[in-house]
């Protein structure tokens, strides 16, 4: 059988557009549903690294620690594979594309400056990962 799939990703699965949206989404939806998927992965990313059994600190992750020693059917990675299409359905692609690369850097940067090192290292890859 298959693992149970997550409530994240089966919304992106299904869609995280509405009735009527594909291909006609706007700019400040794209980037309103790209922001919260962002966050929900950052909060995930975050709980790799808390407490002394956390993932990272048991060295689940490797050493260094990386994003690309967990399984492939985890949350992580699916929301990952799925943020593509938010794009694809901008009724602007280009300009959707553009704003978020913009707004991902400028969040990369950000949690690079105030997180702890663990954190950070794994949250720059998941921002690279992401764009």
């Amino acid at each position: 059988g298959t693992a149970p799939r997550s409530p994240t990703s089966r919304s992106l699965e299904g869609g995280p557009l509405g009735p009527g949206e594909a291909g006609s989404m706007s700019v400040a939806r794209v980037l309103e549903r790209f922001g919260a998927v962002v966050a929900q992965l950052e909060g995930l990313v975050g709980q790799l690294c808390a407490g002394p059994s956390s993932p990272a600190a048991v060295g689940a992750l490797g050493n260094p620690p990386s994003l690309a020693a967990l399984p492939a059917e985890h949350e992580i990675g699916q929301l990952l594979r799925a943020l593509p299409q938010l794009i694809g359905h901008a009724g602007q692609r280009d300009e959707a594309g553009a704003t978020l690369a913009s707004r991902l850097f400028k969040r990369a940067h950000e949690a690079a400056a105030a997180s702890p090192p663990v954190l950070s290292r794994l949250l720059l890859q998941l921002h690279v990962a992401t764009l």
